[in-house]
């Protein structure tokens, strides 16, 4: 073998080791987000009037199908019952870089004649930073112990 080849081996093994992870990443968004970097997320309704939630004050989230992240699924009118999406959660993710690189993440979920929750999503998780009525909405966050947390509101 010579150098010329040697040296191609060695510069394809170093772009191998530094863009495998990330491959490895994006293909497995869906599967295991990054714990304080991406989230699964549930909003159901378990009162008996029909409810109208908006997601809004988005800031540094990913949205929209970008990364798979998805907040504006959440915007809607949500009848006794629903529960969006049917089964599981629908992955949200941080926009962790460019002028989001040191910044946390942040949303609101409104529900129109209800109230709203703020969410803060940093490095370590998130967290609820207000729930104007606790009585009405019921947030979960719980770690799934699988790399990634869960999110859940109810409306009650």
């Amino acid at each position: 073998m010579s150098i010329t080849k040697k040296t191609l081996a060695a510069l394809s093994f170093v772009a191998l080791m530094f863009a495998a992870p990330g491959a490895a990443m994006a293909s497995s968004a869906q599967s295991a987000p990054i714990p304080g970097y991406g989230s699964k997320m549930y909003v159901q309704n378990l009162s008996e009037t029909a409810k109208v939630a908006v997601v809004e004050k988005v800031q540094c989230m990913y949205d929209d199908g970008e990364q798979g992240s998805n907040l504006s699924l959440f915007n809607g009118r949500y009848q006794p019952g629903d529960r969006i999406p049917n089964q599981g959660g629908q992955y949200i993710e941080q926009k962790n870089s460019g002028s989001c690189f040191f910044e946390s993440s942040y949303f609101t979920l409104r529900v129109i004649g209800v109230g709203s929750v703020d969410f803060k999503g940093t490095n370590s998780g998130w967290s609820v930073e207000n729930n104007s009525n606790p009585d009405k909405l019921s947030v979960s966050i719980s770690d799934t112990g699988q790399g990634w947390e869960y999110i859940g509101v109810k409306m009650l």
